[in-house]
């Protein structure tokens, strides 16, 4: 599975609203921020990467404090059968911007 899919499936769910490495000046929340980060849990066999895992993160900004896009993003995830985990919710005290965050791997 190519990592692309992540961009595809969250321009379902907000579409114009998802950007690659950082959001756009003036971004409104809420919009949704992705990224390749690393490689994952890749897989070596014969003393080779026989399947190489990427790895990165999504992140959710939003006012909303129990935002149905949260539950969207984690549906859309499982739906593709992509693995991924929470890696925590912050509130930034001066914008009042909720951050969620995701790691997946492909």
């Amino acid at each position: 599975m190519n990592f692309l899919v992540i961009r595809d499936i969250l321009n379902k769910i907000i579409p114009g609203k998802v950007h690659h490495y950082e959001a756009l000046e003036g971004e409104k929340a809420p919009y949704i921020v992705w990224a390749e980060d690393s490689e994952g849990n890749t897989l070596y066999a014969d003393d080779k990467r026989a399947e190489v895992v990427q790895q990165g993160t999504i992140d959710l900004f939003t006012y909303a404090e129990y935002d149905p896009l949260k539950k969207q993003i984690e549906s859309v995830l499982d739906e593709a059968g992509i693995c991924f985990w929470s890696n925590g919710t912050d509130l930034n005290e001066i914008t009042k911007i909720i951050q969620h965050e995701w790691i997946w791997e492909v």
